[in-house]
């Protein structure tokens, strides 16, 4: 694992924040994925395949350079399998430190219509804009890794996003903003689910 200025701090916060996620039950079992990029270096550090957010230590942090080559290869963990949609988001968007793909249900119940998530109150409306709804493809594909790529290209200024029959994706400046983004996406969706029922079906989504 590399060592440097700050991989220790980012290693403790991306800890924090993953086992919060689980806590807040953003997540279940053994779902979801994080990862943050390393300071001053081409390098992310993402979550192990088969380790529960829960149980993130620094120790099963997976460092992963830029092509998707692992940089500890002495390492007998993976990175998760979702790590091409974590790539995407850092190839894209310089601005983007750290990216959480979870499973919160009231967002994943959304992203089974297949339509942008409706934000009907004014908070998240001001922190989201917009959260489009990405195509389906199977957990863990090319397919699907091509589909972010595509949609973060398609909405370069978006910071959430659904996946279709599957989760979301939200993106930070920081490990603590992209966790935020994730807590209040599934808040602005249980209002919104509540809504649904008040008006009888899905509401209008303006752009």
């Amino acid at each position: 694992m590399p060592k440097g200025k700050g991989i220790e701090e980012i290693k403790q916060e991306l800890c924090r924040f993953a086992k919060l996620a689980w806590e807040r039950r953003l997540i279940a079992g053994l779902g979801g994925n994080v990862s943050a990029r390393v300071p001053g270096e081409e390098l992310i550090l993402i979550t192990a395949s088969g380790v529960s957010l829960r149980d993130t230590a620094p120790r099963n942090l997976i460092a992963v350079n830029l092509d998707g080559e692992l940089v500890d290869k002495a390492s007998n963990l993976t990175p998760s399998k979702e790590l091409g949609m974590h790539l995407a988001a850092y190839r894209l968007r310089e601005e983007v430190k750290a990216v959480f793909h979870l499973h919160p249900p009231h967002a994943t119940a959304f992203a089974t219509w297949g339509s942008p998530l409706p934000l009907v109150v004014d908070g998240a409306k001001a922190r989201f804009g917009y959260v489009p709804c990405l195509d389906y493809a199977p957990s863990g594909s090319e397919m699907l890794h091509n589909i972010v790529q595509k949609g973060i290209g398609l909405f370069p200024n978006a910071w959430a996003y659904l996946l279709k029959n599957h989760g979301s994706i939200t993106l930070g400046r920081s490990v603590a903003e992209a966790f935020y983004l994730a807590d209040l996406l599934e808040d602005a969706a249980k209002i919104a689910l509540l809504s649904t029922l008040a008006r009888g079906g899905y509401p209008e989504v303006p752009r």
